[in-house]
């Protein structure tokens, strides 16, 4: 596999809260951060958190999705089915947009 531009995962979230506002961080294996999370009035909290968790999981989502274009693609030697066309379509354009490329 090629070596990714991005930050290599285990990413977690660092939970901070200021007058009652969850911030915070998205940090890498070594406690770096990656991502800040601001403190702010204008999202719900419970939000921001499931913001956070989505994007900590970027790494694995990221390997999950290039397995799953992998095993799509192995069965490309006969036609495809409606599903498995708008899958692969998903799976490519989500692949190019996390790859930097067009969303």
């Amino acid at each position: 596999m090629e070596k990714q531009a991005f930050t290599p995962g285990r990413w977690v979230v660092n939970q901070k809260y200021a007058d009652g506002c969850f911030g915070g961080s998205i940090d890498d294996a070594n406690g770096k951060t990656i991502a800040a999370i601001l403190p702010t009035q204008k999202r719900d909290p419970a939000e921001r958190k499931a913001n956070a968790s989505l994007i900590s999981a970027a790494p694995e989502l990221y390997e999950a999705l290039i397995a799953c274009s992998r095993e799509l693609h192995l069965i490309c030697n006969r036609k495809l089915t409606a599903g498995e066309e708008h899958a692969l379509a998903l799976t490519s354009a989500a692949l190019s947009k996390a790859q930097g490329g067009a969303a």
